[in-house]
């Protein structure tokens, strides 16, 4: 079940939901949602990325 920070990522994987919700205790709000905003764009939007 995905809680309120990452339910805007579209495609999401188990693991990658498993991840988040171990770091999700050890970061404050505003880096993790940073986090998502990332993981988010690496996922849905196509071609090549860097960082």
């Amino acid at each position: 079940m995905q809680n309120k920070n990452t339910n805007h990522i579209v495609s999401i994987h188990n693991q990658i939901y498993n991840y988040l919700n171990n770091v999700r205790h050890k970061m404050n709000k505003p880096q993790f949602h940073h986090l998502t905003n990332i993981l988010n764009g690496l996922i849905n939007l196509s071609g090549t990325k860097s960082l």
